[in-house]
């Protein structure tokens, strides 16, 4: 079999996977949210700072609640920068979290 003629068996197979993967752009998406992998420095880390009560980016909504309590307010999920996020105001500071529930930033809140 020449190459013309497996040209066209191959993009046919193409045509019948290219589907079950879905679009290019939800997989890149996908791989982007797979969850972080701590190292075990990292992960000692982050256990001294729930200790702590201190809040760290990239912990979970989880770990903040163990460092922090129960925020006094959240806002709905809104639009920054094109990245959906989550806002937790405390009395003395804000924590924002991405969609997948990880913190990707902390302000002073001045009320």
């Amino acid at each position: 079999m020449g190459p013309m003629r497996s040209l066209p068996a191959a993009l046919a197979l193409l045509a019948l996977l290219l589907p079950a993967c879905g679009p290019a752009k939800q997989v890149a998406r996908d791989i982007f949210q797979a969850p972080p992998k701590r190292t075990e420095l990292q992960k000692e880390q982050y256990r001294r700072a729930v200790k702590n009560g201190t809040v760290l980016i990239g912990m979970t909504r989880s770990e903040v609640r163990a460092a922090r309590g129960r925020p006094k307010r959240t806002d709905s999920v809104r639009r920054f920068g094109g990245v959906r996020v989550r806002r937790w105001i405390y009395a003395w500071d804000e924590i924002y979290f991405d969609d997948r529930g990880f913190v990707i930033g902390t302000a002073a809140a001045y009320r």
